[in-house]
């Protein structure tokens, strides 16, 4: 297939942490968690990368994927710099690269600096931002799916309005959310890297996914998609 799948999010979308069920040398493991880019080596990127979400769908499609290049980032910086010349002058690809596009929504407030009454008008211009940057997609071709971190946006009833035929929801052992957050704070769902080395004295507060985390989020979109009747 000539057509790929773009990934846009945060850490969770970049793969955070999935080199930790690798056995390369030089693993940055540590107590709690932490991030320092320099620790993680081509061989781990790599290695990650292979394991992500965004990559097992695109496998499933028989296709190739990209995700955003760096770890992290708010809903602003994601949205803006795909909807800028970034994408084009830095990562050198164009929107009709793509036959299928998934936004991951994180935290509302990081982009959040002032009262309570700003709070509600962030998440509304960041709804709006982030389903203008869908349309611009959509309008070419390119399916869209989306999915929340938080309860804050997926809830929000003018998330619900424009997103609608975009949302996916989350569901594990016959529980349905509307974001993956509540299935993080348990580790008896096991989604986490918390939940697999916080036993062993690492990690006790990496609340990335883990593989299964990754596995889960990939079976769920795939199975919208079988809904959709997409193919690429």
């Amino acid at each position: 297939m000539s057509k790929g799948v773009l990934g846009l999010g945060c850490s969770y979308t970049w793969g955070e942490g999935l080199y930790y069920y690798s056995d390369l040398e030089s693993l940055p493991f540590s107590e709690n968690h932490e991030f320092d880019y320099n620790k993680v080596t081509p061989a781990m990127m790599l290695y990650k990368d292979r394991y992500k979400y965004t990559n097992l769908v695109a496998d499933y499609l028989n296709t190739w994927c990209w995700t955003n290049l760096g770890n992290g980032g708010t809903i602003q910086s994601i949205t803006e710099e795909y909807m800028g010349n970034d994408f084009s002058n830095r990562d050198k690809f164009n929107m009709e690269d793509f036959k299928l596009m998934i936004f991951q929504f994180t935290e509302y407030y990081r982009d959040f600096n002032g009262s309570d009454g700003d709070k509600k008008s962030l998440i509304l211009s960041q709804i709006n931002m982030v389903d203008s940057l869908c349309s611009k997609f959509e309008k070419i071709g390119v399916k869209v799916i989306s999915f929340s971190w938080f309860d804050d946006i997926s809830t929000h009833p003018l998330y619900i309005e424009k997103f609608k035929d975009r949302h996916m929801d989350i569901e594990l052992d016959n529980i349905v959310k509307p974001s993956f957050d509540f299935f993080l704070r348990d580790d008896m769902f096991n989604i986490t890297i918390q939940s697999d080395f916080a036993k062993k004295g690492f990690q006790k507060n990496d609340l990335h996914f883990n593989k299964k985390g990754h596995k889960l989020i990939s079976n769920l979109i795939i199975k919208k998609l079988e809904q959709d009747n997409f193919k690429i």
